[in-house]
């Protein structure tokens, strides 16, 4: 009786042993980790931006990553390292790294958040009314007004210089008379302290009428707001007496949106 008992636990327990080795171990599901780029993302609409990933794979499953995002497009679409270009409109995207293990059902995904700005421009006109006396024997600054401007063109806050024009400055000395003009300098300073100078003592006498200047291209990128100047000094030994007739300032900006 024992032996027939014995038998048939034997037998149990090899059937046992066969089932196990006929099932292999499950194997574990690789997780993917984009790499690159690293903290904040922000770009400029129809930038690009590299994106790089790496893989856990501890038991060598044959893997796919594949890449989506909520906006833009992949350059290729699949693999460890890929070229994303930004969408032509602004707004907050998610980049999805996609890993697919060959014969496992689950998938693992690593997220990331871009925020995806455009350019809106714009045009502010101010202008200083004049008559600013320069004292003999040294200099003077003055104002063309503070940006955004309460009574002018509003300007948003964080907008960026694309280009200043200052389209007239009159400066007279001696009633006007250009032959009595005395040898100055003269510049324009933004907000932040930049300065860019617009004549100095060698171009001869400056003109009665006052003369447009160009684009300053001292002041891309520059902010806008705050105080544009104009700095006029005379060098002279006895330098004569004049007045600011007026100080024109034309700013064609844009701003980052969102």
């Amino acid at each position: 009786m024992h032996n027939k008992r014995n038998n048939l636990l034997a037998v149990l327990l090899l059937a046992g042993l066969v089932v196990m080795a006929g099932c292999p171990a499950k194997k574990t599901m690789p997780t993917v980790t984009i790499t690159q780029p690293t903290g904040t993302i922000e770009k400029m609409a129809g930038d690009s931006v590299d994106f790089t990933a790496t893989l856990d794979n501890p038991d060598n499953v044959t893997t796919t990553v594949d890449w989506t995002a909520t906006g833009g497009a992949f350059a290729p679409t699949t693999g460890l390292a890929v070229k994303w270009t930004a969408p032509a409109d602004s707004g907050h995207l998610t980049i999805h790294a996609v890993a697919s293990g060959e014969g496992l059902a689950d998938k693992d995904t690593e997220s990331k958040a871009v925020l995806v700005r455009i350019w809106t421009r714009g045009e502010a006109e101010v202008d200083n009314g004049g008559n600013e006396s320069i004292p003999a024997a040294t200099g003077t600054t003055i104002a063309a007004d503070t940006f955004p401007d309460p009574d002018g063109d509003p300007v948003p806050a964080g907008a960026l210089v694309d280009s200043v024009i200052i389209p007239n400055v009159d400066i007279f000395f001696g009633g006007g008379n250009p032959d009595s003009t005395p040898d100055m300098n003269v510049w324009v300073q933004s907000p932040d302290g930049t300065r860019s100078q617009i004549w100095n003592e060698d171009e001869g006498p400056f003109p009665a009428t006052g003369v447009p200047f160009g684009s300053l291209v001292a002041f891309q990128d520059k902010t806008v707001t705050g105080v544009w100047s104009l700095i006029v000094t005379t060098t002279q030994d006895n330098p004569i007496p004049g007045t600011i007739n007026g100080f024109d300032v034309d700013i064609y900006y844009r701003k980052a949106v969102p």
